[in-house]
């Protein structure tokens, strides 16, 4: 599991079928980097010091604390010894832009604020670089 990519940037190639112009060909990233191996202690510390304000007591923010709690409680009850690898594991990576229908599944009817928290919380580790999803879900890509 512990590969290192030979390759650690996109770049654009010719489409094959020579007709749509260019594609990116994806990245090929490492399988462990040292944000990804962070305690829960360590990385909530380092991403709330980033993201947060907490003399200010912005909504914004609470919501950003809420949502990083909920995303890595969710994400340690997943196998695998990284972020990364529990983000794989818990199928949110194949889910794409539904990704947060899985933690709430078995919830009821969920709130708004409910995916909002997620997605906050999702947007902290992707800028935090604790994870790297594959974007396989979203713009059109397969």
């Amino acid at each position: 599991m512990n590969q290192t990519a030979n390759v650690d940037v996109a770049r654009a190639v010719e489409s094959p079928a020579g007709d749509t112009g260019l594609e990116w060909e994806p990245r090929v990233g490492e399988a462990s980097w040292w944000q990804t191996r962070q305690s829960r202690e360590g990385l909530a510390e380092r991403l709330l010091g980033l993201f947060t304000d907490p003399g200010v007591g912005l909504t914004r923010d609470k919501t950003r604390r809420r949502g990083l709690g909920k995303l890595l409680d969710r994400l340690e009850r997943q196998p695998g010894e990284t972020w990364q690898d529990r983000w794989m594991a818990s199928g949110a990576d194949d889910a794409g832009f539904e990704w947060t229908d899985l933690p709430l599944q078995g919830r009821g009817t969920p709130k708004s604020h409910w995916r909002d928290e997620l997605a906050t919380g999702l947007v902290l580790l992707v800028a935090g670089q604790t994870i790297r999803p594959s974007y396989r879900g979203c713009c059109g890509s397969a």
